[in-house]
């Protein structure tokens, strides 16, 4: 076995590695993505949700009135 073909045994598995790595880093940043905008979904719904009840609770008390 000659240098050249012990290099590649060493490099081809790297040259993967390396393209897992930025394949892996570029699924990460996907993720982070979505994660914040399900975060910033979440917050608007418990928002609206809370702003609902508000709503209902004074309906109720104006019925309640009349």
């Amino acid at each position: 076995m000659d240098q050249q073909e012990a290099n590649n045994k060493v490099v081809e598995p790297l040259e993967e590695a390396n393209e897992d790595v930025n394949r892996l880093l570029l699924q990460k940043k996907k993720h982070d993505k979505i994660m914040d905008k399900l975060t910033r979904t979440a917050q608007g719904i418990a928002q609206y949700d809370s702003t609902s009840k508000e709503i209902e609770w004074q309906y109720e008390v104006r019925l309640q009135q009349f």
